[in-house]
This record gives C-alpha cells, sequence and structure tokens, in this order.
C-alpha cells in the first residue's frame, strides 16, 4: 500500500484508502513505524478526535551530521505532524532530545 518513496504517486492512493479504513473502522489506537506510513497516517487522523496516534521513529532522518537537505525536508514535517502525535517513541537518545528540545507537539515522548 505504502510507498518508501515519499514522492511516489500511489502514495495519494494509499492516504486515501488508510483515510477511509480509519474513518470506518474507529480505531482507538494506530501504531506507526515507517517514515512515509507515519507521515500519512498522521495526516490523514489529523482531524479523527476518538483515535490516538502512537509514532515509533527508528531514527529520524535528520540527525547530527546528516545532510542539510534531510534537515531541510524531514525536520519541518516531523515537526508540523508531531502535533497529530499523541505519543512519539524514539529509540536512541539523540532523537528524544531533538523533539524535546526543538519543541515537537507530541503529547507524550518515550525512548
Amino acid at each position: 500500500m505504502f510507498n518508501r518513496n515519499p514522492l511516489n504517486k500511489n502514495n495519494i492512493t494509499a492516504y486515501k484508502k488508510i483515510k477511509e479504513i480509519i474513518r470506518n473502522g474507529k480505531y482507538d489506537i494506530i501504531h506507526c513505524h515507517t517514515p512515509v506510513a507515519s507521515f500519512l497516517t498522521r495526516l490523514a487522523c489529523r482531524k479523527v478526535e476518538y483515535t490516538k496516534v502512537i509514532y515509533t521513529a527508528h531514527g529520524f532522518h535528520f540527525f547530527k551530521g546528516a545532510p542539510l537537505k534531510n534537515w531541510l525536508i524531514y525536520y519541518p514535517i516531523e515537526k508540523w505532524l508531531s502535533k497529530y502525535t499523541d505519543s512519539l517513541i524514539t529509540i536512541n537518545d539523540e532523537d528524544y532530545n531533538c523533539a524535546i528540545t526543538k519543541g515537537f507537539k507530541a503529547k507524550k515522548f518515550t525512548r
């Protein structure tokens, strides 16, 4: 359903399908793991009040020493979508500290 390439046009279809699945399923919790799937799912859930979204980030694409383009592309997207994230789980201290110090808006942070 999802394509790992964020620019792949199949992700538009995937977004529409996931939005329909969420609307029809009325899920209490959705747990995402991959960057593109979590992007599309959090986007689809942004106006759904009854669904809690958990995102486990298995390493942000923007990190100390990452290319500038990663910071210019992925950082603003992750920060924006953090406000539609009920719980952000990071797997390392660098990502956890980045999310906290850069003002990510997730309701809960865990590492």
